[in-house]
């Protein structure tokens, strides 16, 4: 924003409430002649600029006020909120589980699986398998490269079987 003032370029946002939900901030940037153009509000003058403004404000203390309201519902049915410590030692291995289950039922790790056992049988490492899956295009259930301890995860997962 600095910048875009120092040089008197347009400062493009894609939605003015992205810029800020505070109208003082808004109203300040007008104030120091900081141009700048909403693309959802296209054609907006200052007038409208600070209405939208005080419309974002307002709806960022409703967001606030409804998520107050709801961790305090959820913590008023005895629910534990807020940090990972307070999983109980069954939840997470329930989550270790889906995890794991997800992992081998993925098409994409089943064929990696496959080829992982044929270049092990070749004698190649971890490292050297997760580079050949990787130059061939190979990825993961979530579209990522290969690592050296995937591979080893999922090989050793396949042995288990």
């Amino acid at each position: 924003m600095r910048l875009a003032k120092q040089k008197h370029a347009l400062l493009i946002i894609a939605k003015l409430d992205r810029l800020s939900r505070n109208v003082s901030f808004i109203s300040s940037l007008m104030e120091a002649k900081v141009h700048f153009k909403a693309c959802d509000l296209p054609e907006a003058d200052h007038f409208t600029v600070h209405l939208f403004a005080a419309l974002a404000e307002k709806e960022r203390r409703m967001i606030s006020e409804r998520t107050k309201a709801a961790l305090a519902s959820k913590k008023a049915q005895g629910y534990s909120l807020g940090n990972t410590k307070n999983f109980t030692r069954e939840s997470r291995l329930l989550g270790t589980q889906a995890g794991m289950s997800n992992a081998q039922t993925n098409g994409n790790n089943q064929k990696a699986a496959a080829f992982i056992g044929l270049l092990r049988s070749q004698g190649k490492t971890y490292r050297e398998i997760a580079h050949e899956l990787n130059s061939l295009g190979f990825q993961t259930r979530f579209g990522k490269a290969y690592h050296p301890m995937t591979i080893k995860r999922l090989w050793e997962r396949k042995k288990e079987k």
